[in-house]
C-alpha cells in the first residue's frame, strides 16, 4: 500500500536486494534523499528519547563502530545493531535510519551498510521476530510492526527513515502506515511490491 505523504524513490539498477546488488547507487540515493530537510524538527523532546539499555543514551557514541543493543518489546528483549559517529561533539544527520531485514536474514544482512553509514547518522538494524537473535519467536507482521515501532520509541520525537528489503519492505510499510505522519522522514523500499 502507498503510505500517504511519503516520497518514493526508484533506483535504476535496484533489483530485489540493493543494498548488495548496487551498494554505491543504493547509499548515494539514501544519503540524497536524506539531505532533504526534514519538516519537524529532528531533536527529541527533553526528557523523552528512552534508553536502548540501562544508561545508555540511543544517541550514545559508538566510536563509528556498530555494537549490539537490547531493547525490551513485550516478553523479549531485541537485539538492535547500533551505530553512529564516533564522539558526542560530532553532529549527526538529522535523520536517524532505521533498517528492516528480509525473510531468512537478520539484522547481520545489513551490517556493510551500517558500517558505511556509521559515521555520519544514528543508523539501527533489529532482528524481526524469527530471525537472528529471535529464532525463538514466530513472525507475524504485527510483530514485525511492533519492533520497527520500538526503535521509533527508541528515537524519542525524531522523525526517521526506514528503509526495508524483501520481507523487511512490508513490515516498514505497514509500520511505516501505523506511525503518525510526522514521525516519518522517509520509506526505503527494496524488492516489494506497491499493491
Amino acid at each position: 500500500a502507498m503510505v500517504p505523504g511519503a516520497t518514493y524513490v526508484e533506483l535504476e539498477r535496484a533489483g530485489h536486494s540493493p543494498q548488495w546488488e548496487a551498494p554505491t547507487e543504493f547509499e548515494q540515493a539514501l544519503l540524497s534523499f536524506l539531505e532533504t530537510p526534514a519538516a519537524a524538527s529532528s531533536e527529541p523532546a527533553p526528557g523523552t528519547a528512552p534508553t536502548l539499555m540501562p544508561g545508555v543514551a540511543v544517541t550514545a557514541p559508538t566510536g563509528g563502530r556498530v555494537v549490539n543493543r537490547y531493547v525490551p518489546v513485550g516478553d523479549w528483549s531485541v537485539h538492535f545493531r547500533v551505530g553512529r559517529p564516533g564522539d558526542i561533539e560530532t553532529a549527526l544527520d538529522p535523520v536517524p535510519i532505521v533498517f528492516v531485514h528480509g525473510y531468512v536474514q537478520a539484522s547481520r544482512s545489513w551490517l556493510p551498510t551500517l558500517k558505511r553509514l556509521a559515521r555520519r547518522p544514528l543508523v539501527l538494524a533489529p532482528d524481526l521476530p524469527g530471525h537472528g537473535a529471535r529464532q525463538g519467536e514466530t513472525f507475524t507482521l504485527q510483530g514485525g510492526v511492533d519492533t520497527v515501532l520500538a526503535a521509533a520509541r527508541e528515537l524519542g520525537a525524531a522523525p526517521f527513515t526506514v528503509a526495508g528489503d524483501s520481507l523487511g519492505s512490508f513490515t516498514a510499510q505497514a509500520a511505516a502506515a501505523a506511525l503518525p505522519q510526522d514521525r516519518l522522514k522517509g520509506l526505503v523500499l527494496g524488492g516489494a511490491s506497491h499493491e
